[in-house]
């Protein structure tokens, strides 16, 4: 297998070479462990990202310091 197929392009991509281990891959509602082809690209998700410290106050302050508009409170009627 060449080198530009070993080569790590991103932490989240790997290509299959001759010795991969078989992927267990999503199959309806079960999975199975199936052999995929040499240079076959395999995508797997980012890590989740880490959560806000204070999820009510984010949201608190979203909704008083929108984007190009007023704060939601000065755009109610009574």
């Amino acid at each position: 297998m060449s080198l530009q197929l070993r080569r790590k392009t991103h932490e989240s991509v790997i290509y299959i070479d001759s010795d991969s281990a078989p992927r267990i891959m999503p199959s309806g509602e079960d999975f199975i462990l199936e052999d995929l082809p040499i240079g076959t690209r395999v995508i797997y998700p980012n890590p989740p990202i880490k959560g806000l410290p204070n999820r009510e106050a984010a949201i608190r302050y979203a909704l008083n310091h929108p984007h190009d508009c007023d704060p939601l409170f000065a755009q109610l009627e009574p």
